[in-house]
């Protein structure tokens, strides 16, 4: 609820903020798991395919291969140029007072911190005969940081912002059955983070750092997520992609 306000509040007080358009990683499954990881885990399907309920498999392999999965992800982020990613520039309206902040030249560093934070929860549905595999993962700190200019009435003030938002946790579910193969059906946002902000630049008075601070943290702040959600996404449905060709070559080879 939190969250869904603090977006609302950014179409109200945000101009120019349309989120960007997520960026391919033009991967192959072989980039992001080795061939003895991803056999294992077709084998593992063709079993669920043929018996029903395997979960009990996966969740003794998932931790695993998720964790090898994600570090050769984060490799890949910093080797795509996804880390750091570039920010749109913004414009926001203070908060309290008359005034507006323009940020430029933004970026978002960190997301190769990309990791799971508890076990995968895997569960099998004997009605429609699917297995879903919900993947809890977690940012440690994402560092965000941009040129600003702030102006209220007669009064000018320039610098940068940097920000951290620590502890960013959100669940990915995914769903396999042997007709449609791997689908990702949800990202559940569990926690937006916390958000700390230090300005810098000449002239800084208290009421308009408190100002620039809260328009940062209430409205900048779920801009930022909505960006690292949408990449998320396209990142997960790409792999996805990749994982079902896969299978499809694999099983073809067969």
């Amino acid at each position: 609820m939190k969250l869904f306000l603090a977006l609302l509040v950014s179409l109200v007080f945000a101009y120019g903020s349309g989120v960007p358009q997520p960026r391919q990683l033009g991967i192959k499954a072989t980039d992001i798991a080795s061939e003895e990881t991803l056999a294992k885990l077709v084998e593992a399907l063709k079993k669920f395919s043929q018996d029903g309920d395997t979960s009990g498999i996966f969740n003794l392999e998932m931790n695993s291969m998720t964790d090898e999965l994600l570090g050769d992800l984060r490799q890949i982020l910093i080797r795509q140029g996804m880390d750091p990613l570039d920010l749109e520039d913004e414009t926001l309206q203070l908060l309290g007072i008359v005034g507006s902040m323009k940020l430029t030249n933004g970026w978002l560093q960190d997301l190769s911190t990309i990791l799971r934070y508890e076990d995968i929860i895997v569960s099998y549905n004997s009605a429609n005969k699917t297995i879903t595999f919900l993947l809890p993962l977690s940012f440690r700190d994402l560092l965000f940081t941009y040129d600003y200019v702030t102006r209220v009435l007669l009064f000018s003030v320039s610098g940068d912002v940097n920000g951290k938002i620590e502890n960013v946790h959100m669940d990915l579910t995914l769903t396999y059955d042997a007709i449609n193969e791997f689908i990702l059906t949800d990202i559940n946002m569990k926690d937006s983070g916390k958000v700390t902000v230090k300005f810098t630049g000449n002239s800084l008075v208290d009421w308009c750092t408190n100002a620039m601070t809260a328009v940062v943290t209430t409205v900048l702040h779920p801009i930022i997520i909505k960006i690292l959600q949408n990449n998320v996404e396209s990142i997960g449905n790409e792999i996805v992609t990749e994982i079902n060709k896969y299978i499809n070559n694999y099983t073809d080879t067969l």
